[in-house]
């Protein structure tokens, strides 16, 4: 081993007994010191790198990756198989290299590559699925440290989000009145709407879990199509477990429904809600939606209305985001607040403010806008000084520095509520 000097630059150069009897002849260029003793340490620590590495076995990233998904105890069966499906594309560049030998480098130029043709979000899946691997790798001692740590995505801070599209009630009273088939497909989009639950949490419903007398439904599973047949599993967190109330109209539907299917062969109270034997096929149900917004956007000659005329394209996601936003934007008419939304939609507060934040904003503006526009009336504030200390509280919460909890609790303190 040796500190060399050429043309100005300087090298660590040498060679390195493997434990198989062979030598590796290194040289390498050494940057960021002049001191002899600073490229001395860097040049043993070089070393002892390469016999950690040395001693590591031998073990493909194939390998790596099924040992990592063999291990995998955390979370659902579903999730497992989300991350198989994500690790397939590394699989075929990276399977036959040896783990160890995969470089920082050559993970950066794979990344760089799927950007081109894959969506910012798959991106996203495949790079932390390599990263979880390796984290297993250096966990089991079979790779030294975890390449992925110098690796970066390219996150487009200039593209807006795509604006969040949903339903008003008026929206979805003209696809109620539209002349579509009242059939099944009907009406697990008008249980989506009134509910806000997940697709899979109504398909795996059965009318065990609906409670006519008390008007509630019982959420426990959902309906997992990652695998064949679709069978029902555990729902998606531990806030998922709920029982919500449903409203009277569509008690109603459901209980037209439950009397029509008590009369089939074979009709069990373990039987599926929407499907029967089996669930409703999600394509199926995308198809129906779609259809249904194409008939409710087109006149009686077959052509599309004006744009302002037109209900939103929605997906069937949406129309758990059409429930929240009815939620959200009603809070004042109801006595209910955020958790409670947050309850029924199975979520945590905290998801709830991050989902929905711009609908949150517009609520605390109208509070702001009612105390500024009743300034004189016996509900207002005592002092311009309390107002004066409510806008730089909205201002702290706006721009970070206080917790939306510590936000909430000042707030009300300061309203004496």
């Amino acid at each position: 081993m040796a500190i060399v000097e050429e043309s100005g630059k300087y090298y660590m150069k040498g060679k390195i007994k493997r434990i198989n009897g062979s030598y590796y002849n290194y040289k390498r260029i050494i940057k960021g010191t002049k001191s002899i003793r600073k490229m001395k340490d860097a040049e043993r620590l070089f070393i002892e790198q390469f016999k950690a590495k040395d001693t590591l076995s031998d073990i493909t990233f194939e390998e790596l990756a099924k040992k990592y998904l063999l291990s995998y105890k955390r979370g659902k069966e579903s999730t497992k198989i989300t991350k198989q499906q994500d690790l397939k594309r590394p699989i075929v560049c990276f399977g036959k290299e040896n783990a160890k030998d995969i470089t920082s480098k050559g993970l950066q130029l794979y990344i760089n590559e799927i950007e081109k043709e894959l969506s910012e979000k798959y991106v996203k899946k495949i790079f932390y699925a390599i990263k979880q691997v390796f984290d297993y790798g250096v966990q089991e001692k079979y790779v030294t440290d975890n390449p992925m740590k110098n690796v970066v995505r390219t996150i487009d801070f200039d593209t807006p989000k795509k604006e969040m599209k949903y339903w008003t009630l008026e929206d979805f009273d003209r696809f109620c009145k539209s002349p579509i088939e009242h059939n099944s497909y009907f009406l697990l989009i008008y249980f989506l709407y009134k509910m806000g639950c997940r697709r899979g949490e109504a398909l795996a419903l059965t009318w065990d879990d609906i409670d006519f007398t008390n008007k509630t439904v019982d959420i426990k599973k959902t309906m997992s199509f990652k695998v064949r047949p679709p069978r029902s599993t555990t729902p998606k967190t531990k806030n998922s477990y709920r029982i919500i109330t449903m409203p009277d109209d569509l008690i109603d539907l459901l209980k037209k429904h439950y009397n029509k299917c008590s009369n089939y062969y074979g009709f069990k109270t373990s039987s599926l809600v929407f499907g029967y034997t089996k669930p409703l096929d999600p394509e199926s149900i995308r198809r129906y939606l779609r259809n249904a917004i194409k008939t409710i956007n087109t006149d009686e000659d077959g052509n599309l209305l004006a744009v302002d005329k037109q209900v939103p394209d929605i997906r069937l996601h949406d129309l758990r985001h059409s429930h929240a936003s009815y939620l959200i934007r009603n809070m004042n008419k109801g006595n209910y607040n955020d958790y409670d939304i947050a309850k029924r939609l199975g979520d945590t507060r905290e998801t709830i403010f991050n989902t929905y934040a711009h609908w949150f904003k517009e609520k605390d503006q109208g509070i702001i806008d009612m105390m500024n526009s009743n300034d004189n009336s016996s509900t207002t504030l005592q002092s311009d000084n309390e107002i004066t200390q409510l806008r730089k509280l909205k201002q702290l919460y706006e721009q970070g520095l206080i917790t939306e909890d510590i936000y909430i609790l000042k707030q009300k303190a300061l309203l004496d509520l």
